[in-house]
């Protein structure tokens, strides 16, 4: 941040403009980062929950279940975060099914 003292001079202004941008593209760089990582984080909590299901329903261990989820998505041609979050939404419902008289 900078300060300007009246009477100000043009090259204070100029100076304090430029510092002002730069100070603004390194924020939106920031929170482009800090954006990024919170999907990354979304999406592999939305993976780990997928996972676990599949070793729950399948009776799997950790790294054949994942094996599983990726051979699916690979074989279908999709992303494995859609798959998961699929998978996720399915279970959801299948619990309801079970949980009906």
């Amino acid at each position: 941040m900078a300060y300007l003292v009246k009477p100000v001079k043009p090259a204070d202004l100029q100076a304090a403009i430029r510092l002002a941008v730069l100070r603004f593209e390194q924020y939106q760089r920031v929170r482009a980062e800090a954006d990024g990582l919170r999907q990354a984080l979304d999406d592999r909590k939305a993976i780990e929950q997928a996972k676990g299901i599949v070793m729950r329903r399948l009776r799997l261990d950790e790294p054949t279940a994942y094996h599983r989820l990726r051979q699916l998505s690979s074989h279908r041609n999709e992303k494995l975060i859609a798959l998961a979050h699929r998978l996720v939404e399915f279970d959801a419902i299948f619990q309801a099914l079970e949980e009906l008289p």
